[in-house]
């Protein structure tokens, strides 16, 4: 008789005790996620992509990104526990640096394999369905010959998710200029709310002069016109130089947030308002 034939996927743990077998080392080889991105994007036959992380290796090749894992992980939530962080810092500088959503990655599947397995047992790969996504007629703004280059000091916590999502509401008219940028501004400084000084404790923290953080909180205070924070704002709209300032000041600001969160103890070279629009 041949030897039994188990099949490894996603539901491999289970599936495999579902027929009274024992996985006796449970190791995700690989993670399989999907490259999507907006519809205003649109890749040229970009060249593969390998990159190298102490605990994983990412290829990214067509609309597919494979993970080969390095590490031990005997659950595909370990796994994705370990490389989605990576991700999310990925997804966060392509889309500061481009002004669009140019990379996604969506989660599809896990290749396990059984480290020890029961003798007489072949483990074999199931080849998820690809799913092909298709969209109507799309006047692309963005043409890229190139996959975005991975994060090397950038990781992504909760304050930094906050923040982007602020900009994302910004950027699709959910969220007014004043709003958005004021909001920013207090998710820097609502850590240091018993300071002396809140705003200078902030600056400090996140290496911004603190003359940055003062002119957003003036120009959300004072300005606006018709989408103020403040009614003595209403009658003075933003000039073109300080609407420019402020889109600036928040992709600025997320981005510094974010390496301060890869490494908080990390000398950064202080952002003055000599970086960004001048009003």
């Amino acid at each position: 008789m041949g030897a039994a034939i188990k099949v490894a996927t996603d539901e491999a743990i289970e599936e495999f005790n579902d027929e009274g077998n024992t996985v006796r080392d449970p190791h995700v080889k690989a993670l399989h996620y999907r490259i999507e991105h907006a519809e205003t994007v649109m890749y040229e036959s970009p060249k593969p992509l390998r990159h190298e992380e102490a605990g994983f290796t990412v290829q990214l090749e067509d609309s597919r990104a494979v993970i080969e894992m390095k590490d031990h992980h005997p659950s595909r939530e370990s796994a994705r526990e370990a490389v989605e962080g990576f991700l999310s810092a990925w997804e966060l500088k392509s889309a500061l640096e481009s002004g669009q959503d140019s990379l996604q990655f969506t989660y599809e599947r896990a290749d396990m394999i059984d480290r020890n397995p029961e003798p007489g047992v072949v483990v074999l790969y199931a080849e998820a369905a690809q799913v092909a996504i298709q969209g109507g007629d799309v006047s692309f703004r963005m043409n890229l010959t190139s996959f975005p280059p991975p994060p090397t000091d950038m990781a992504v916590d909760a304050d930094v998710e906050f923040l982007f999502a602020i900009y994302q509401m910004f950027r699709q008219g959910t969220r007014t200029l004043s709003d958005a940028a004021y909001l920013s501004l207090t998710v820097l400084e609502r850590r240091f709310r018993g300071a002396k000084d809140t705003r200078k404790a902030a600056a400090q923290h996140f290496g911004i002069d603190k003359n940055v953080l003062i002119n957003i909180g003036k120009l959300t205070g004072e300005k606006g016109g018709l989408t103020a924070r403040k009614a003595k704002g209403i009658e003075n709209k933003y000039t073109a130089a300080e609407s420019q300032f402020l889109q600036s000041a928040m992709t600025t600001i997320i981005r510094r947030a974010s390496e301060v969160a890869y490494d908080p103890g990390a000398n950064k070279i202080k952002i003055t308002l000599a970086d960004l629009p001048q009003i």
